[in-house]
């Protein structure tokens, strides 16, 4: 049974990294065991969607193509763009982890730049910093983010 819940936090952190942090907390873990699980996750995610990520797009674009040549703007692609044009690939690394997910930070990197290692090399110093200010402000203000999470984001449970 633990192997099934460390699978599932592994291929939560490769897509929802934060929430895959949060999630080890009911575990009762240890915090570098905490760390390592989602964190190698999001590693294996940002591999994944970052060389795959344009094949992937292709494929989707294949088998769902768009009826709508018009494209349509929302709050999401406008926040999105501006991020891209203002941040760069640094500022898109640093908010992947938080923010965005993996799979979309990575596939907006790849946009902008065409030298893959480098969108690794940022997205995974992003997300081990970010990691590891998790569980440094959880332990110095003795908070629980899981608590603020409930409070937060309607329907969210941890995997227990």
């Amino acid at each position: 049974m633990e192997i099934v819940k460390i699978l599932t936090l592994f291929f939560l952190g490769s897509v929802k990294y934060i929430v895959a942090l949060v999630s080890t907390l009911p575990m009762g873990w240890n915090q570098i065991i905490a760390f390592i699980i989602p964190t190698a996750g999001a590693i294996a995610g940002v591999y994944t969607f970052t060389f795959l990520g344009e094949k992937i797009e292709i494929l989707i674009k294949k088998r769902f193509p768009s009826k709508n040549k018009k494209k349509i703007v929302t709050r999401k692609n406008r926040f999105l763009v501006h991020l891209r044009r203002r941040f760069g690939l640094i500022g898109i690394a640093a908010l992947t982890p938080l923010i965005l997910s993996i799979p979309v930070g990575c596939v907006l990197a790849l946009t902008i730049e065409s030298n893959h290692h480098r969108i690794v090399r940022y997205q995974i110093i992003s997300v081990i910093l970010w990691g590891i200010m998790f569980f440094v402000v959880k332990d110095f203000f003795h908070t629980n983010p899981e608590e603020l999470l409930i409070d937060k984001l309607p329907g969210f449970t941890p995997v227990k």
